[in-house]
């Protein structure tokens, strides 16, 4: 079976690169017609329907190919188009997207516009393209995505571009617009790139277009990226009420303390002799009030960890901190917007709920939503 998705994956990817060499129609630049009579037959939306749409070049057009049963048993509309860039995704936007009506759109773009496939363009243009196309979807109220733009270490097209840190510092240019913009992020880059900042071998063949296996790591992020913008009831457009911004409280206080020693049991000894702290043997724990309700005890947690804790993986720091906050749930899918790492999952102990996320300088949070919050 794996043999028959290796030839599959190859044959695609050769009808793909041999696109790449064919002279654009000059009467029709941006290939509208090559889902014209699909968008027709499409129709509008029936009721309750949720329409979503991948904007793209060949790695989208090729996702529906390789791994078909992913749109299908979704309903997914694919809308990538081989050899494309972000000006010719662009032009075709209202036509192929804000014409079928969808809630979301997700938008991958700037493989071939760093490949010169159209000719040089700066990174920052590029940019512009992607983020014309979000404006035009949310002045439209349809929901965005932007997905990182996959590694590569040369285009099999085109040698020598050397593209490797160019889509580094683009994929960064689109990270900091999502962020300070609250749209959804989609790291796929993180996921699929191998030690020479290229695409790994095990999800590729021509080192640009993923093949099965590279696209069922695809479909893991994207679709969890999709189910949070689909359960979501706020629209670009929408504003949100008091109420609402009174209950998206983040961080209330500091929960722990948490730092690596090389004797954590003659640490605490020391602490304890000198310093007078209660401690056991998960170090002291502070109490206190709190300013808004003196009713409500709060506690932060003073805790030293032996040198070769994994507790603070995959940050190297030595300390980690804790932050108390409240509405978890709804302040961890807000992070995944702002493109913030997220280590792990929510778990729920007796004592209330946790997950973990890495800021800018790789040092490693923790953030604790209190039981009964």
């Amino acid at each position: 079976m794996k043999n028959i998705f290796s030839f599959v994956s190859l044959l695609v990817i050769l009808l793909q690169l041999s696109a790449y060499s064919q002279v654009n129609d000059i009467n029709d630049w941006i290939n509208l017609k090559k889902y014209a009579k699909s968008n027709e037959s499409l129709g509008k939306p029936a009721a309750g329907e949720k329409r979503v749409v991948f904007m793209g070049n060949s790695i989208t057009e090729s996702w529906a190919v390789l791994d078909s049963g992913f749109f299908k048993d979704n309903g997914y509309i694919d809308r990538g188009i081989s050899g494309q860039t972000s000006s010719q995704m662009l032009l075709r936007f209202r036509h192929d997207v804000i014409d079928l009506q969808p809630v979301v759109v997700v938008i991958l773009a700037g493989t071939n516009d760093i490949a010169e496939n159209a000719g040089p363009i700066a990174l920052k243009d590029i940019l512009g393209n992607i983020i014309s196309m979000a404006q035009l979807a949310q002045a439209n109220n349809i929901k965005v995505i932007i997905c990182s733009v996959l590694p590569a270490y040369d285009f099999p097209w085109r040698h020598g571009l050397q593209p490797a840190e160019k889509i580094i510092k683009l994929n960064s240019m689109i990270k900091s617009y999502c962020s300070e913009n609250k749209i959804r992020y989609v790291d796929y880059y993180s996921n699929m790139v191998d030690e020479r900042k290229g695409l790994d071998k095990k999800y590729t063949i021509d080192g640009v277009h993923p093949t099965y296996d590279g696209y069922k790591v695809m479909d893991k992020l994207i679709k969890e990226a999709i189910k949070e913008n689909l359960t979501s009831d706020n629209y670009p457009h929408e504003k949100k009420t008091e109420k609402v911004m009174n209950e998206e409280k983040k961080v209330t206080g500091v929960g722990g303390i948490f730092f690596k020693a090389k004797d954590p049991e003659r640490l605490k000894e020391w602490y304890s002799k000198n310093l007078g702290l209660k401690t056991n043997e998960y170090g002291a724990t502070f109490e206190s009030r709190s300013v808004d309700s003196p009713e409500e005890i709060t506690y932060l947690q003073w805790s030293p960890f032996k040198e070769e804790t994994k507790y603070f993986e995959p940050s190297t720091k030595e300390f980690m901190i804790n932050y108390r906050v409240e509405n978890i749930e709804d302040l961890v899918k807000e992070l995944k917007m702002n493109g913030v790492t997220v280590v792990d999952s929510i778990e729920t102990y007796d004592y209330g709920k946790f997950v973990h996320i890495l800021d800018p300088e790789n040092n490693k949070i923790e953030l604790w939503e209190p039981a009964g919050k």
